[in-house]
């Protein structure tokens, strides 16, 4: 009796070492199978982008270079607005995805004083002030080719997000 106890303890153990073995490998496999899948469980489909958009992503026929201006330490006191920055950017790295390689995404914090904050009042970016100091806060986005092509989304308000993927797609296409 006490050898089919000891019997059962092994088994047992051996199975637990193969469930977990096979959890593992179950992992590694879904991981390297599934990367980049991505799926969208919001009400509005926000992640999602439209046929229309993808149809447009993918006819880009020149290099599209979009730069994303966002004063990150300017927002610090701001949730809302590191909110829809980061819904911003996470658009514009799914178009990039979509684009075969004809969309380069760049992300650019315009400290006060630099040239990054130069570049973007060139470029006709609006600051808007924040905070008590009065510190600039830049949340645009230009867009170049490669000839001389260049757009300009000088602020990006967060009560037009309903309106975004239709602006940045715009850029695309233009």
């Amino acid at each position: 009796k006490r050898r089919i106890e000891t019997m059962k303890n092994w088994y047992s153990a051996g199975a637990l070492g193969l469930l977990a073995v096979l959890f593992l490998a179950l992992t590694m496999l879904s991981g390297t199978l599934l990367t980049g899948a991505r799926l969208d469980l919001t009400e509005n489909r926000l992640y999602t982008l439209s046929p229309g958009t993808v149809n447009l992503l993918r006819s880009i026929e020149e290099p599209i270079t979009l730069r994303f201006f966002f004063s990150d330490e300017a927002s610090e006191e701001l949730p809302m607005v590191r909110n829809f920055a980061r819904r911003v950017q996470e658009l514009l790295d799914e178009m990039a995805a979509r684009a075969d390689g004809m969309l380069e995404v760049e992300r650019i914090d315009p400290q006060p004083f630099s040239e990054a904050e130069d570049e973007a009042a060139r470029n006709g970016l609006e600051s808007v002030p924040v905070g008590q100091g009065g510190d600039a806060l830049y949340l645009g986005i230009v867009g170049t080719n490669m000839l001389d092509g260049l757009e300009v989304l000088p602020f990006l308000s967060p009560a037009r997000e309903s309106f975004l993927e239709y602006e940045l797609a715009r850029m695309g296409y233009t």
